[in-house]
């Protein structure tokens, strides 16, 4: 596995949830609320999360989105092998790490306990971490 990806930036700004959810059609979500981790299509309403990451069925496009009350602050990368090519977003080193999520201490959780995950790091003056996820469930979740 490359550890080190070359990848285009999108900022979006802060959006209605309506318009952000248009931007994760065929993503598979991840996020965490108050009933537990869910891994699936955007929800209808924003969840009472903090943040929602997102992974294209392709596998080359994320997003990480944190919410803030109906809106969201979005963020888009594209890690796609020829993203010198152009596109929207700035140009960025992503590093990728291997990462867990752990289930409480108590309780065994089956999704977390088979998801595999990946960090894709980007530093600099305003470092942000997206995640790349992967689960037998996630392609059900796009279809």
């Amino acid at each position: 596995m490359n550890n080190q990806l070359t990848g285009l930036l999108d900022g979006r700004g802060r959006l209605p949830w309506a318009q952000a959810r248009e931007l994760l059609t065929e993503h598979v979500c991840l996020w965490i609320d108050l009933d537990g981790i869910h891994l699936g299509k955007a929800p209808a309403a924003p969840p009472i999360a903090t943040h929602l990451w997102a992974r294209h069925h392709d596998g080359s496009h994320y997003a990480r989105l944190r919410f803030d009350d109906d809106h969201a602050y979005v963020g888009l990368l594209n890690v796609r092998e020829n993203v010198a090519g152009g596109g929207a977003g700035e140009p960025v080193t992503v590093q990728r790490r291997p990462a867990r999520l752990r289930s409480p201490r108590h309780a065994g959780h089956a999704l977390l306990d088979t998801l595999t995950v990946d960090f894709f790091e980007i530093s600099g003056a305003a470092p942000v971490t997206f995640l790349d996820f992967d689960h037998p469930s996630a392609m059900d979740a796009t279809s």
